[in-house]
């Protein structure tokens, strides 16, 4: 490839890239994160994946030069038979050139996802760290179907977004993810309340049960059958405000009230925001129903701003009538 070949191929994804109406330091940490994905971001996809193919079948060849003094046996017969030596050679470079493709579907989907994500968010000027993109790297290679490369291409998206986003404990994890769990975890994580919270309700058992102590055992939930609760007090006018997230709860009653939650781990969190967004009112309201039954009245409000005093500028968006006066 010449010089001018790979300059060609660099604007042009440059130029991908700018398309997206990314802020600077996102783009900056895109060019990094694909170019070692992509390798110097030329020949996108099909033209690199070639060069690729011939770049391995050099160093499958010298490997195969290379083997272990243990297979001294094996590795006569591979000098001596150059059917075999072209079979293995082949092999070698079918599985490079698998795993670049990979690397290469999931890069592109990233871009995809970043070109349509919200880019309102205070500009970051952190750098993914090297080490990161080494672990990514190797999960990125293995995954073939489409379903995993999106959820590796949503992970690689939200880091390029927000260095730090994703713990390498969750990349174990997602490497791990078989279809069953990734489909009971999204149908339970439905009621999740924004602030890391999923509402336990205060009848737990059967499938609902045996599910959320599954996910509790491999680590995507805490307590999930205890008793861990949320201590909401009033303030001297007998109210109650609860802050969830961009939500505000507001309650009128003198008494002390509880939510019973079930805790989501760090994982489980960092999994969620690449599960499709649910409706957090809803969510919300489902969380309280129990409350419901013994307050005068509750409000779900939005918060626009908060307040050097601590107070919140709000807008209510849900009066919630109070079960008790049903």
């Amino acid at each position: 490839m010449t010089d001018s070949d790979h300059l060609s191929n660099e604007i042009s994804l440059s130029g991908k890239i700018d398309e997206k109406g990314l802020t600077a330091g996102v783009k900056s940490r895109t060019i990094a994160a694909l170019d070692r994905l992509l390798g110097n971001l030329v020949d996108v996809p099909n033209a690199f994946l070639e060069r690729y193919t011939r770049e391995t079948r050099a160093k499958g060849e010298r490997s195969i030069r290379l083997l272990d003094v243990e297979a001294d046996i094996e590795a006569e017969i591979i000098a001596s038979d150059q059917r075999y030596h072209e079979i293995i050679s082949a092999k070698v470079v079918e599985a490079e050139a698998r795993k670049q493709k990979n690397k290469t579907d999931i890069a592109l989907l990233a871009l995809e996802h970043l070109g349509n994500q919200d880019d309102t968010q205070k500009e970051n000027t952190d750098s993914i760290e090297a080490d990161w993109l080494n672990y990514f790297e190797d999960y990125a290679e293995k995954a073939s179907s489409e379903r995993m490369q999106d959820l590796w291409s949503r992970i690689l998206a939200g880091e390029i977004r927000k260095p730090g986003a994703y713990s390498l404990s969750t990349m174990r994890f997602l490497s791990e993810l078989d279809a069953k769990i990734a489909e009971i975890f999204q149908r339970r994580m439905e009621n999740r309340m924004p602030d890391g919270y999923l509402p336990r309700p205060n009848r737990l058992e059967g499938e609902e049960l045996s599910e959320l102590m599954f996910l509790e055992e491999i680590g995507l939930l805490q307590d999930a059958a205890g008793n861990i609760t949320v201590t909401l007090n009033p303030n001297e006018d007998g109210m109650v405000y609860y802050r969830i997230g961009e939500f505000l709860l507001i309650f009128e009653t003198k008494q002390e009230l509880r939510l019973n939650v079930i805790p989501i781990t760090r994982v489980g969190r960092e999994l969620l925001t690449i599960l499709p967004s649910n409706d957090a009112v809803a969510a919300i309201e489902y969380a309280i129903t129990e409350i419901l039954k013994t307050v005068d009245s509750a409000k779900i409000a939005n918060i626009f701003a908060e307040l050097p005093d601590g107070r919140f500028q709000h807008r209510d968006i849900k009066i919630l009538k109070s079960k008790a006066t049903e």
